[in-house]
């Protein structure tokens, strides 16, 4: 069946098209929600709803008691991004991220060109200076760092680890993730505290493992690490091992995955032994898949807030930072409490459970 654009969508996009033609080189403010409304005879509910999408694409810009502007067109019309190979094509995060970069590039006219790793190794490619700004998702192979440095003077990495001479880095606070974690374990009362770490080379592994040792030896607590990929077969395998020990070692009663797909996994092979989650065993997870408030239990994790690190990157690339390079911008997470962590109540119900395809 062919899709019908609803009120809400013809809306939105006959105002992307309007505001497009009034971009200049300053704000333009933009009529009323009433004048809107009765100018293309719609309501000013869905009037309304379509700002708030392009306020998000960075097309407009709501100012307190000042009313809706269309902000200047960009001076820069075209954004190099560039994916490390270390990432995988299906990883969730950088599949989302990509989609919000490439939709507020559209929104604002700029045309996204996506590099190819072996194509910038090749001899024959241009290496020369230019003005686009790029972006880098992810950690930039140790051979190319100084021929982006070169031919780029705005860099701009997300989870990158200043690897490109310049580069503003914007993350989200892992450090800090790993930290509030275990306080969260500790305040609950949990004594062995295990770590489920991936490898250390990607730095989010690294960091939120840090974080968490650093504040559970604060408070005098050892902790169990075991290290593997980052997905749902690793999350098996750290079970796995566990169990394996129990006799010798006894199980911890509260884990801290480096992000959901471990902590998933986990959660499944140690139900399958007869260990009750989060009555024997609590456990935190970090990326808040959608497929963590599905299953049994529900996994307590911390969420992204994609909108607010893409705008940062905007930021970086055409606004406020553009003129200089080197800083490292740390973003928050929260946390989403949920009954992996504390045990639900009986008269509630849980959803079934579920098991999603491998992640890598």
């Amino acid at each position: 069946m062919q899709h019908r654009p609803l009120v809400s969508e013809k809306t939105e996009t006959a105002l992307r098209e309007t505001f497009r033609t009034l971009q200049s080189d300053r704000p333009v403010r933009v009529p009323s929600e009433r004048e809107l409304a009765e100018r293309m005879a719609v309501s000013r509910v869905s009037i309304r709803k379509a700002l708030a999408v392009l306020v998000a694409e960075g097309l407009l810009e709501q100012r307190q008691g000042m009313g809706t502007y269309v902000l200047p067109r960009p001076a820069i019309r075209e954004l190099h991004l560039l994916r490390s190979p270390e990432i995988k094509h299906e990883d969730p995060f950088y599949l989302q991220l990509l989609s919000a970069i490439a939709t507020r590039a559209a929104s604002a006219g700029i045309r996204l060109t996506l590099l190819d790793v072996e194509r910038l190794r090749e001899p024959t490619v241009d290496t020369g200076s230019r003005e686009e700004p790029l972006v880098l998702l992810g950690p930039v192979p140790e051979d190319l760092t100084g021929l982006l440095a070169a031919r780029y003077g705005r860099v701009v990495s997300v989870h990158g680890g200043h690897h490109v001479a310049g580069e503003t880095e914007v993350r989200f606070d892992d450090r800090h993730i790993g930290r509030e974690a275990a306080h969260l374990l500790l305040a609950r009362g949990h004594n062995r505290l295990a770590l489920l770490s991936g490898p250390t080379r990607y730095d989010s592994a690294r960091e939120r493992r840090e974080g968490f040792l650093e504040a559970a030896e604060r408070m005098h607590r050892t902790v169990r690490i075991v290290e593997e990929k980052m997905n749902w077969g690793g999350g098996i395998r750290a079970a796995e091992s566990m169990l394996a020990e129990r006799a010798q070692t006894e199980l911890p009663d509260a884990v801290f995955a480096a992000n959901d797909w471990m902590a998933l996994g986990f959660i499944q092979r140690m139900r399958a032994d007869g260990v009750r989650v989060p009555e024997d065993i609590a456990v935190i997870g970090c990326d808040n898949l959608p497929l963590s408030a599905e299953f049994d239990p529900p996994l307590a994790t911390f969420a992204f807030d994609m909108e607010r690190l893409v705008a940062e990157i905007a930021d970086c690339v055409f606004g406020r930072e553009s003129a200089g390079g080197g800083r490292r911008i740390l973003l928050p997470a929260t946390f989403v409490p949920r009954a992996s962590l504390e045990a639900v109540p009986p008269d509630r119900p849980r959803p079934p459970a579920s098991r999603p395809a491998r992640n890598r």
